[in-house]
């Protein structure tokens, strides 16, 4: 595959340096000793009260389950929209979400850098959000239920956060709700760029967007609806979005062949550390 060209606005970002297992290792150290002191109660970003399952009635006889961890002085709330499906999996052992989707199994460690935790599944009257579904209008209703709600529980600004699928949801959703002052900023991690599906990223009303907004793309993502020398294009479709950044992953393990799947490139197998540290640090500071 050629190497994708930066557009004008561009951040690229290539993931490989000389000390990174080091740094990969250090990062780790880190995040655990984080986690434990959230847990414990003990650090600054200690919970606000304990994660809980939410069953939101969106529509007539339709419920939407938000698995919501909230802390006691967030500096924003993630609202995550996974892709595939739309599922976020059951409760595991440690009663978070068990999905392998890159967003849902990294809840912990994005929660480490000191963000309520809003995992949206897909309604109860869907089996599979697929791409036309993503933007109708069913759908936008039951997230703009589930956004209400989750402002009536933290009044930290709201970042709309999407891998694959879900950034087709996430942009929908950030045009729908563009008047909405709670709206800080979009997150799009793996964006469906092909033309050819209805609703994807570059194909929505992306002017309308006024918030900082990042794109994050793995260089070698071999999905076919995710071509990297497609992405420049949402980067040009933001003209009134203040802020905007396309950061370049590259490295990392496949654990499997399935190239659309949570464990390719797609969804950053092997480099997920790296991953959440560089949207964690670009939420907090908007470049």
């Amino acid at each position: 595959m050629s190497r994708p060209r930066a557009s004008a606005g561009t951040l690229v970002r290539v993931g490989r340096w000389t000390d990174m297992r080091t740094r990969r290792r250090s990062a780790r150290l880190l995040r655990g000793l984080a986690c434990v002191l959230l847990c414990l109660g003990g650090g600054l970003n200690a919970w606000a009260q304990a994660p809980q399952w939410l069953h939101i009635p969106t529509r007539e006889g339709v419920t939407v389950r938000v698995f919501w961890a909230p802390q006691a002085q967030a500096r924003a709330t993630l609202f995550m929209l996974p892709g595939g499906a739309g599922g976020i999996g059951k409760a595991g052992d440690d009663g978070w979400p068990d999905g392998q989707n890159f967003l849902i199994r990294t809840g912990k460690q994005f929660a480490a850098h000191g963000y309520n935790i809003a995992m949206v599944s897909r309604a109860s009257d869907q089996n599979d959000l697929d791409y036309a579904a993503r933007i109708g209008s069913e759908h936008l209703q039951d997230l703009h239920t589930v956004l209400t709600r989750v402002q009536a529980l933290s009044s930290a600004p709201i970042w709309i956060v999407g891998t694959s699928r879900g950034t087709m949801s996430a942009t929908a959703m950030a045009i729908a709700e563009r008047e909405n002052p709670a709206i800080g900023g979009v997150v799009l991690t793996s964006s469906v760029v092909s033309w050819r599906k209805p609703g994807a990223v570059p194909r929505q009303a992306l002017g309308r967007i006024e918030v900082p907004v990042l794109v994050v793309h793995h260089r070698h993502d071999a999905c076919v609806v995710c071509n990297p020398a497609e992405v420049p294009a949402i980067l040009d479709g933001l003209k009134a979005s203040p802020r905007k950044a396309l950061i370049w992953m590259d490295g990392g393990e496949p654990r499997d062949g399935d190239t659309c799947g949570p464990w390719h490139h797609h969804g950053y197998s092997g480099i997920e550390d790296e991953t959440v540290d560089t949207i964690a640090r670009w939420i907090a500071a908007p470049m």
